[in-house]
This record gives structure tokens, sequence and C-alpha cells, in this order.
């Protein structure tokens, strides 16, 4: 496969980089580094042709290879532990085993950057701060994760305390963008996690989600269906490289 070696200039940063793709791509429209820079298109020229066996996909990264991550990036493995029909308390004195969220900074203040919604069988969301309301009427509950930060999703692993049966999870990628336009992509379907207690999803090589707060296409959806009121206590690490 040919391939070929653009040089481009990137304005935001100020520099060139180089950007390789198969001959048969359009020529880079972005920067390598971030998509979000702005990149004059005047300066995207070809500076090189070769032979590659390597197949890439249509961003130019390598299909199967041993995934780093971007210059000054960092991986990161963040933990959090979830409880389905449960309301979520901002009050600090609350016992940490005891919230519906529990995501913790190294300083021991929340992330802040997950939100929980409740719904009843009719498919109804449940806005309420009654938990006895959620007792009686709650069979699925959404986490959704929102970083205030671009990154790269790897994988992850779910755990499920035992003694809830028929609890089954769904992942959903930017689940408010259209599928049209790359969102609302399924990662995970109907996993029965009581049958499997614990979950790994490798996603074998990394993607990168942009933090927008209009669009929230770096949104991860954690859709949980469960028996009414059943609290079921999901611990979950997200693996990631961060910007």
């Amino acid at each position: 496969m040919d391939v070929l070696k653009y040089r481009i200039f990137c304005a935001t940063e100020g520099i060139n980089k180089e950007v390789i793709l198969p001959a048969d791509v359009l020529a880079p429209t972005t920067c390598p580094s971030d998509g979000t820079h702005t990149v004059d298109p005047s300066s995207v020229v070809v500076v090189g042709k070769s032979q590659s066996l390597v197949a890439t996909d249509a961003d130019g990264a390598l299909l199967a290879r041993t995934k780093q991550a971007t210059k000054g990036w960092s991986f990161q493995a963040r933990g959090c532990d979830l409880i389905t029909s449960k309301v979520q308390h901002s009050d600090p004195t609350i016992n940490m085993t005891d919230l519906a969220i529990s995501t913790f900074r190294p300083d021991g203040t929340g992330w802040g950057d997950i939100t929980v919604t409740h719904f009843d069988a009719a498919g109804n969301p449940l806005i309420t701060s009654d938990q006895s309301i959620l007792d009686s009427q709650c069979v699925t509950t959404w986490f959704d994760w929102e970083p205030d930060y671009d990154y790269e999703i790897i994988g992850g692993n779910a755990n499920i305390a035992a003694g809830v049966p028929d609890v089954r999870l769904w992942i959903i990628g930017a689940p408010y963008v259209p599928s049209s336009m790359g969102g609302n992509v399924t990662f995970a379907s109907g996993i029965n996690l009581s049958a499997a207690e614990k979950v790994n999803l490798d996603g074998r090589t990394s993607k990168r989600l942009f933090y927008n707060p209009v669009y929230h296409s770096n949104m991860l959806r954690l859709m949980v269906v469960h028996p009414v009121g059943a609290k079921a206590k999901i611990s979950l690490v997200w693996e990631h490289y961060k910007s």
C-alpha cells in the first residue's frame, strides 16, 4: 500500500508537523496532536512517498499497534462506585459507601463529572429527592460520565457486589450526537453483571473523544437495567489517556 508523508503547519502551536496517510485517503485537514487546532490548508504539502505493508485507519493510526499516549498526555485509571436506585446526596457528611456516585480526587474532593438519572418502567424520568419513590418505581439508572477534558478511551472493568439478580449493563458513547455524525455508539450491550460479577472491556486501540459542553461529544453513558428499587453497587474503572 502506498503511503504519503505530508507536512502541515499547525497555526495554534506555530510549528510544522508531519502526517503519514495512505495514498487513497484525502490529505489531512486537522492537526495530528489535537483535532481542534487550526491548520493552514495552504501549508499542506507532500514531502515523501513510500510503500508500506502496515494497515492504517482514516486517521492515519495503525490498526494493530501498541498504543502510546500523545505527547504530553498521561494514562489514567479513574475509579468510581455507583449504586442504582439511589438518590445522590451532596451532603459531605454522608458516608461514602452510601452515595449513588463516589469518585474522588487525591485531595478528597469529588470530581463532579458523573450525573445520575432514574427511570420508571414506562421510561419516565424520576426527578425526585424522595428515596421511597426510587425504592418503589426505579427500574433503570443512567450514569453519565462527562469529564471536562479531551481523552482517549482504552477500556476498563466493572465489578458488581453479589446479591442483586438480573442487573444488565449498556455503555453508550456520545449518546446525544447522532449516529450519522459518529455518535450514539454502543460499546457494551446487555451484559449480565449479576452472572459475570466482573467484566473487562478492552477496545484494543484507543479512540479520542473531544470535550464539548454543548454537544456532549465525550460523554459515556452507563445504562443499568435492574429490578425495581434494586441497590446494585457497581465498582467501575475507566482506563484512558488524558490531555
